[in-house]
């Protein structure tokens, strides 16, 4: 489960269903559903039973293969040893701005306030 910002509302959410288990109880299938607010309809409600993980969303791609590992667990499945899921959701990358990019924005700001100042003075 993915929220808008640490602690935020829920916005995304990525289904595995696991089908067709082995004598060892790994999945034979596994079919995707990636559920999102931006759906039409919004986004629909989690399914019962299982205990979801809440990560916030960065806009970038994030590893959850651990996570899903761990929940199947839980629920008794061995979660296949080669399958690695990333998820990416809607949200935009943070980034946060170099220092020169503040200091160029700061100097502009500046200039037309110095602008202004002439303006009306004049």
């Amino acid at each position: 489960m993915l929220t808008e910002g640490p602690g935020g509302a829920n916005s995304d959410w990525l289904e595995l269903t696991y089908f067709g288990l082995s004598d060892f109880g790994v999945p034979q299938f596994v079919q995707a559903f990636w559920h999102s607010d931006t759906d039409p309809g919004g986004l629909p409600a989690l399914p019962i039973g299982p205990t979801p993980v809440f990560l916030a969303e960065t806009g970038g791609v994030q590893d959850v293969t651990a996570q899903l590992a761990k929940s199947a667990a839980a629920a008794g499945f061995g979660f296949p040893s080669g399958l690695t899921v990333q998820v990416q959701s809607d949200a935009p990358e943070t980034t946060v701005p170099e220092p020169a990019s503040l200091v160029l924005l700061g100097s502009a700001l500046a200039g037309f306030g110095l602008i202004r100042r002439r303006r009306e003075s004049a």
